[in-house]
């Protein structure tokens, strides 16, 4: 299921970006980036951070299952959503998928290396000579990430509410409260 998805994104990438670089080092400069970028960054670091940890102390099942859940509902079902609005080329997106394979390499080392060969651009030959990635603390907001939640949070419960009170999407919704 996950690898379907990843080829799935790999081809929206290639349609989003036509240069399609693999990109593991991600130069911000003075860019003021967009409220969903640095959500994903930071949700990317946190798994970084936890996938080295449990990599580190041979917690394999652990470090695939955080993987599963960052690349189904993070990545995949909120921030491609949140892209697809988007006209402009957008590097976090290869530099978010390009650490992924990175962080999946040592567990999938087939699949990797034969999505890291469909990049045009890429840094060494083969996807193993290169390290996994580092966690960049400065990029990492909880607070952001929990405001990230509390929304999905919401999101989903009022969809699920919509669903048991047989109200369809297309019709509006006049009134929405929220207790906190």
């Amino acid at each position: 299921r996950v690898f379907n998805l990843l080829e799935n994104i790999l081809n929206f990438i290639k349609l989003y970006d036509p240069s399609f670089e693999f990109i593991n080092t991600l130069n911000l400069g003075s860019e003021k980036l967009p409220i969903e970028d640095r959500w994903i960054l930071s949700k990317l670091n946190t798994l970084i951070k936890s996938s080295l940890k449990n990599y580190n102390s041979t917690s394999f099942s652990k470090v695939i299952s955080d993987f599963e859940k960052f690349t189904l509902e993070d990545f995949s079902r909120v921030y491609i959503k949140l892209l697809r609005k988007r006209v402009t080329k957008n590097k976090v997106l290869t530099y978010v998928y390009s650490n992924l394979l990175l962080l999946l390499t040592p567990v999938a080392p087939h699949f990797t290396e034969f999505i890291y060969q469909s990049f045009n651009s890429k840094i060494e030959d083969s996807v193993h000579l290169l390290s996994l990635p580092e966690v960049n603390e400065l990029l990492i907001d909880l607070e952001l990430e929990s405001s990230f939640d509390l929304a999905q949070l919401i999101v989903t419960t009022s969809l699920s509410l919509r669903e048991q009170e047989k109200r369809r999407l297309r019709w509006i919704l006049p009134r929405l409260v929220v207790k906190i």
